[in-house]
């Protein structure tokens, strides 16, 4: 039995616009990593037109992977200053 994929857009993961830098960007690394695209026709107030859907998991993961990046930026730089510190009362 094959599971069906949900795909979703920007605006329906994120619950507003994403604006169009943004979507160039999540659509160029969705063709860089070979992530299945669905498109589909929309009409609002605001955009009428074809709107790029992804994956779920694959708008998960691109906009976890900052938040991750800077979790692990800040703890290197914790850890970078203790080691500093430890320099320098050695010193």
């Amino acid at each position: 039995m094959e599971k069906k994929r949900k795909f979703i857009s920007i605006y329906e993961f994120l619950g507003r616009a994403a604006g169009s830098e943004l979507g160039t960007e999540v659509h160029k690394m969705a063709k860089y990593l070979g992530e299945e695209i669905a498109y589909k026709q929309v009409e609002t107030p605001y955009y009428t037109g074809s709107i790029a859907c992804y994956p779920a998991h694959f708008l998960n993961y691109i906009f976890t992977l900052p938040r991750v990046y800077t979790i692990l930026t800040e703890n290197q730089k914790q850890t970078w200053e203790k080691n500093q510190s430890k320099r320098e009362s050695t010193n």
